[in-house]
């Protein structure tokens, strides 16, 4: 579109601007319509209303929904002086009159039920504390028939315990032994974990309560909600429906792609590209691709780039865990990435002055990135109740970081400018295909460096951390991406293109079109 490398760098900033503004806005429809394409759903169960917060869930068919119940809030000072600020923060974005909380339903065969339930090893050993629940001496039975000893045994065991203990028996044969049971007078099995509810079909009907769904808000603040949110058990509920998720999400994609589809090709349409590749140009993938990984400007840049989005994704990924884990308060997590995205935001917009300021992307570049280690080191000497300084931290963190990414896509360009400037051949589209190859790879290495120090510090979800697995969350949010920010901005150093130089390169290049176009109307002429 520009041949002048400071307007491709004004050029990226819009353009990444415009994309943190349509994060926000997917974000923030994705669950409205969600609900708006999957509410009043009876294909699965019905819910009618019961006395006293209970309700009678009726078999309609198979499937899984969700059951969304909200309820008056009661404002609890004493949490609210406790949240300080912050809870202020999140009344903006939340709904601080009432209190939702929605669990799922799942109706289905016994196998997929037990597979459900199989999935994880946490999930195993919960369920068979369930099951233990329902009927002990049938479990018993099953699992361990004619063996009065070893059934003594299971059966001094709590419903805990003997559910730990079964989830290390092998797979396939506890599936096995498990799927013929009838437990107690019961004609389908029927569990309840963590609020959610899993039913064989053939259940008929089934009543449930629905405190069971609000145990954090009955006698405490709720983090999810809204810490200073309890709920009004005096009045009934003001809201009960039923979410089909799958219909919900399938038609909330299609909505996105299909508005996604109608920007392409407004872009595709109205864009005029101004800079073209030369006129006797003969193009030859294979050679385009050598020039590209033997480009040593891109190799920096790719690189630098995998590591970015590495630290980028280890980090965001860890926000989460660090906010129910450590801090004690999961509800805060939505706020602080949305204060982050919002300095985000406002960085981009700094990207051109700050250029012009230290007069290179380069500097720029390396300033940011050394400045954002001590903000990400920082996180992992904050105690849990500093809540304010992790806010200020997310702040700062985000309009340092906000520019690096509309200076790394102007790189890419002033390098696709190097290299048809150095080899002769303009293959813009080859260098950024690649360059989005290095992005992706870099997300990549970081999802999976996320899970994997999550699993090697000892991480099981939904139980109380131990003190190694909490140090590992800490480094997550704290050192790991500090490291990878520290190394980016050292590779930075061995670019080698700075702005006087891409003005030498941009005036030969118009002089080499200049010429190429005046021999062309010779030759026509």
């Amino acid at each position: 579109m520009t041949p002048n490398s400071r307007d491709r760098t004004s050029l990226s900033s819009f353009r990444f601007a415009l994309a943190f503004c349509g994060g926000i806005a997917v974000t923030g429809a994705t669950q409205p319509l969600v609900d708006f394409y999957g509410g009043g759903s009876d294909n699965v169960v019905t819910v009618d209303e019961g006395t006293d917060h209970t309700a009678t869930i009726t078999e309609q068919g198979t499937g899984t929904v969700q059951l969304s119940v909200t309820y008056r809030a009661i404002d609890d000072a004493e949490a609210r002086a406790r949240a300080g600020w912050l809870m202020k923060l999140q009344a903006v974005f939340l709904d601080m009159e009432h209190v939702q909380k929605r669990s799922t339903i799942q109706v289905n065969t016994r196998d997929s039920i037990l597979e459900h339930l199989f999935y994880t090893d946490q999930g195993r050993e919960k369920g068979l504390a369930a099951l233990a629940a329902i009927d002990r001496n049938s479990l018993v039975e099953a699992l361990v028939p004619g063996n009065a000893a070893e059934q003594a045994k299971l059966l001094a065991m709590s419903d805990e315990q003997l559910g730990a203990t079964l989830a290390r028996m092998d797979e396939t044969m506890l599936r096995k032994k498990l799927l013929p049971v009838r437990f107690g007078d019961k004609k389908a099995l029927e569990l309840e974990i963590d609020g959610n509810f899993y039913l064989e079909k053939g259940f008929g009907t089934k009543a449930v309560s629905l405190r069971t769904l609000f145990d954090d808000t009955a006698d405490s603040a709720s983090g999810e909600e809204g810490e200073e949110l309890k709920v009004d058990w005096s009045a009934a509920p003001v809201s009960r429906s039923l979410i089909d998720h799958q219909h919900g999400f399938q038609l909330c994609i299609a909505t996105f792609a299909t508005v996604a589809a109608i920007l392409f090709l407004v872009v595709f349409f109205s864009t005029k590209e101004r800079v073209a590749p030369p006129k006797n140009q003969k193009t030859n993938v294979w050679q385009d691709l050598k020039s590209v990984f033997s480009n040593r400007p891109w190799v920096v840049v790719g690189i630098m780039s995998m590591f970015t989005l590495a630290q980028v994704c280890i980090y965001g990924g860890a926000i989460v865990y660090y906010f129910k884990y450590f801090v004690g308060s999961p509800g805060l997590a939505g706020p602080f990435m949305l204060v982050g995205t919002i300095s985000n935001l406002i960085g981009v917009f700094l990207t051109d002055p700050l250029t012009r300021l230290l007069g290179s992307k380069k500097r720029v570049y390396l300033v940011l990135s050394m400045m954002t280690v001590p903000l990400n080191v920082a996180f992992f000497y904050l105690g849990p109740n500093d809540i304010t300084i992790m806010f200020f931290l997310t702040l700062l963190g985000g309009l340092a970081s906000g520019p690096l990414s509309p200076i790394v896509w102007a790189m890419y360009a002033d390098i696709a400018d190097h290299s048809e400037w150095k080899t002769g051949n303009r293959s813009t589209g080859l260098f950024f295909s690649a360059a989005m190859f290095a992005q992706k790879m870099g997300w990549t290495i970081g999802g999976a460096a996320a899970g994997w120090l999550l699993e090697y510090y000892g991480f099981e979800a939904n139980i109380v951390q131990n003190e190694t697995t909490i140090h590992g969350i800490r480094m997550l949010m704290s050192w790991i991406p500090a490291i990878g920010c520290f190394i980016a901005g050292i590779l930075i150093l061995f670019y080698s293109l700075d702005d006087k130089q891409m003005v030498l390169i941009e005036k030969e290049l118009t002089e080499r079109r200049a010429k190429a176009d005046a021999e062309e109307a010779v030759t026509a002429g």
